[in-house]
């Protein structure tokens, strides 16, 4: 893992380098009424990437609410390959617009 930035306090970027690939992972912060605004961005070389990597962050947003709050810890096979079509719908729609390439946030 590698800081690819750090502007305190508003953004983090790191490059993640593991078995399944390259992974360039952003986190900017504001404040927010009552606490920290968090806006999680995962950079994409290939926007139509989001098919698969969307639905892996939801899931993983979603069971760290679920720790948080001690709710009920959701199962992946309710994100993917489920929510594929409307993550790659979004790329489609992005790259059509010119948006760039940030594949998903939340």
């Amino acid at each position: 893992m590698q800081v690819a930035e750090c502007t305190a306090p508003e953004v983090l970027r790191l490059l993640v380098e593991d078995e399944y690939g390259s992974w360039d992972l952003e986190v900017r912060f504001r404040d927010s009424s009552g606490g920290t605004g968090l806006e999680f961005i995962h950079h994409l070389d290939d926007p139509l990437a989001a098919e698969s990597v969307g639905p892996g962050w939801e899931y993983y947003l979603d069971r760290l609410t679920a720790s948080l709050t001690g709710g009920t810890t959701p199962e992946f096979e309710d994100y993917y390959p489920g929510q594929g079509p409307y993550y790659l719908a979004q790329a489609r729609a992005a790259a059509d617009s010119g948006e760039g390439s940030e594949g998903t946030s939340g």
